[in-house]
């Protein structure tokens, strides 16, 4: 047999076992995840889905006749001391002027939550920003349709215990509210 016939031929048994091996591995790989999906990112997901809920929640009570949301240890989302509001009739730049303005529309137009649906989450540089659809009542009497834009920080917070750090829960801070009515940049 000719050199380069049995060149030719070792070539060729040697490329078409190199690529049944990188169709096995291949197969092997896709079957994996799609049987053996990871329990960490089932987790982080859940995870997640109870952090985004917080917020949807925490906007659910200062837009209802509801009390304001608590800034305690135990909730997941809470008002930052930086936060913002704006809407077509106010702007608020301090904590205290926001809590002042939701707790003056609670008390004067009994705003009631028809409904809350978030519509968007957008991861930025250091916060997520959350776009919500709001429908509500006011006065008994008044509907308002309206689209809120959320930023929240996740604040990480870290316990000193005996010395040894450690990460506890997570919560997010409000740090702007813009709510557009019919749509309309305030």
């Amino acid at each position: 047999m000719p050199f380069y016939r049995r060149f030719f031929q070792n070539g060729v048994e040697a490329l078409v076992a190199l690529t049944g091996t990188h169709i096995m591995f291949t197969l092997a790989s896709d079957l994996h995840g799609v049987f053996a999906p990871s329990q960490l990112r089932e987790e982080d997901e859940a995870f997640d889905a109870q952090q985004y809920q917080s917020i949807t929640n925490c906007i659910k009570n200062l837009y209802s006749s509801s009390s304001l949301p608590p800034n305690n240890k135990t909730t997941m989302a809470k008002l930052s001391n930086k936060v913002t509001f704006e809407d077509a009739h106010a702007i608020c730049r301090t904590h205290s002027e926001v809590k002042e303005a939701f707790r003056a529309l609670q008390q004067g137009l009994h705003p009631r939550n028809l409904s809350t649906t978030c519509v968007n989450v957008q991861p930025k540089a250091e916060s997520i920003e959350f776009t919500y659809t709001l429908h509500q009542e006011y006065a008994y009497i008044g509907r308002i349709r309206s689209v809120l834009i959320v930023d929240a920080h996740l604040v990480r917070c870290c316990r000193n215990n005996n010395n040894n750090y450690y990460l506890a829960e997570s919560h997010f801070e409000i740090t702007r509210l813009e709510e557009r009515w019919n749509g309309i940049e305030p």
